[in-house]
């Protein structure tokens, strides 16, 4: 292919920030806000099970 590894490094570096740029967007960050609630109810409601036991 004759990709060296750092070639190889920098097409992954500029994929990770085209993910972050997208973050960026509203929608985008409404998703992860509503996903991290959902996982801190989920986490929540193993503390009160462990709590009752």
């Amino acid at each position: 292919m004759g990709l060296d590894a750092g070639e190889g490094r920098r097409r992954v570096d500029g994929a990770v920030r085209a993910l972050h740029h997208r973050h960026h967007d509203p929608v985008r960050i409404g998703d992860v806000v509503e996903v991290c609630a959902h996982v801190l109810q989920a986490r929540g409601r193993l503390r009160e099970e462990d709590n009752q036991g």
